[in-house]
């Protein structure tokens, strides 16, 4: 008996440096996983704003060129691109997503449910928006030098569909943002 008490005692040393060294790496790998979550929720808080601040700076053209498009519809000298010119253009935003589609594509577990959940609202805004804007851009090819005023109403619809996605994804970017930083 007293030697498998001594094989003991010569034990307990090493099974507690083991358990201490497993809960030391458990502990480390923990505070990366966190550390690097903390950085892709920055990541994604950043490219919000920078969408904010892009979206913002172009809906008061698009009122503009939906205004435009609106007093030239019943007119058939004016064609869609004329309409286009007289607003130098059309503009939307650049919506970049790169943050929100890591983590909902595989890296769901790393992110609280709540802003997860918001996460997904923003990116399907931002699908309905890129479905809108493809609509828009296939569309406009063929009628481009249209002057029909049902072609400007389908493209007056079309624009005003793509500007309520935009401020669908500015809300839901600032309310992400918000919860965000009053929770962490």
């Amino acid at each position: 008996m007293s030697g498998y008490k001594k094989f003991g005692y010569d034990l307990l040393p090493v099974t507690a440096g083991v358990l201490l060294a497993l809960f030391i790496s458990n502990t480390q790998q923990s505070w990366k996983q966190k550390k690097f979550t903390d950085q892709v929720i920055q990541t994604i808080v950043e490219e919000n704003k920078a969408n904010i601040a892009q979206i913002d700076s172009l809906l008061q053209k698009q009122y503009r060129t939906l205004d435009t498009l609106t007093y030239y519809t019943d007119s058939t000298n004016i064609t869609i691109v004329d309409v286009i010119r007289k607003v130098n253009g059309l503009s939307t935003p650049d919506i970049i997503n790169n943050g929100a589609d890591f983590l909902l594509k595989g890296n769901q577990t790393v992110i609280e449910v709540d802003l997860l959940m918001k996460l997904a609202k923003i990116n399907e805004a931002i699908e309905n928006f890129d479905l809108a804007l493809n609509q828009v851009t296939t569309g406009l090819y063929g009628d481009l030098y249209s002057s029909s005023p049902n072609d400007k109403r389908r493209l007056a619809l079309l624009l005003s569909d793509i500007m309520n996605y935009e401020r669908t994804i500015k809300v839901l970017s600032e309310e992400f943002n918000k919860d965000y930083m009053e929770n962490h």
